[in-house]
């Protein structure tokens, strides 16, 4: 139990902290680290958590802080635009398969509507996330996981930032997203587990194109980045495989 609270206090981020990306990027670096240290000792011992193998599903929902944004204005009209999102609600739902080597396999599907309010600039962006994830499940203790994995799959971005004015960016990309995935999982009985886990994730959007309300320009979009805090539920459709019984004693 001690273990799980430190595990917590590690992958929980620290909103009150927006210095920028580079200081985000350096305290996740930090904080896998950590963890990292951490599931090195995990392997070292031996425990038996919950063992259901097979089919599951999962629902989950939590809190995402996101990087600012960069926009740039090229065209007849230049300039560069960095609008604060808001921290917004995620929720997301998977269905996956977990091996007898305790590795699971899952895709997941996620959305979250980031809101921008300043002085001068309005909008939104809404990121359904569409992603295939690779796990691994260390157990700690008879009924905790230590969980650690990485996802891969696509981002779908809806854009729209504006002043009164005028539009600054506005429209819809598809692009490469990426996640990196730490957390701890409980087993409510043998065949539901809770868990929390803290994410990492960006869409690559490479400058992704957008219109703008400025006649001959477009918004180049970027650093669509963000750190994740989730708890969910996870149920498995069959429970851990149970050893045949032993052959019953020769009649003499």
């Amino acid at each position: 139990m001690l273990l799980s609270g430190v595990l917590i206090r590690l992958v929980r981020p620290n909103y009150a902290s927006r210095s920028g990306t580079e200081t985000g990027i350096r305290i996740m670096k930090a904080r896998i680290l950590a963890l990292a240290g951490v599931a090195a000792l995990a392997l070292t011992g031996s425990a038996a958590a919950s063992n259901a193998t097979g089919w599951y599903v999962g629902l989950g929902g939590g809190w995402s802080n996101m990087a600012k944004i960069k926009i740039d204005l090229t065209g007849t009209t230049t300039d560069k635009v960095a609008p604060n999102p808001k921290n917004s609600p995620v929720v997301l739902g998977e269905v996956g398969y977990r091996f007898a080597n305790r590795i699971r396999l899952a895709g997941e599907v996620s959305y979250a509507h980031y809101g921008f309010k300043g002085d001068t600039l309005d909008g939104h962006d809404n990121i359904t996330g569409m992603m295939v994830n690779a796990l691994y499940d260390v157990p700690l203790s008879d009924k905790w996981d230590f969980t650690f994995g990485l996802g891969l799959g696509a981002g779908h971005t809806g854009f729209n930032v504006h002043t009164a004015a005028a539009d600054i960016a506005r429209g819809s990309e598809t692009d490469f997203m990426w996640q990196g995935i730490v957390g701890v999982a409980y087993s409510i009985t043998d065949r539901l587990d809770a868990y929390v886990d803290y994410r990492y994730r960006s869409v690559l959007s490479g400058g992704a194109r957008y219109k703008t309300g400025y006649a001959g320009t477009t918004a180049d979009g970027d650093n669509m980045n963000g750190s994740l805090i989730m708890a969910g539920l996870r149920f498995y459709f069959s429970g851990p495989e149970t050893a045949a019984p032993p052959p019953p004693p020769p009649v003499m």
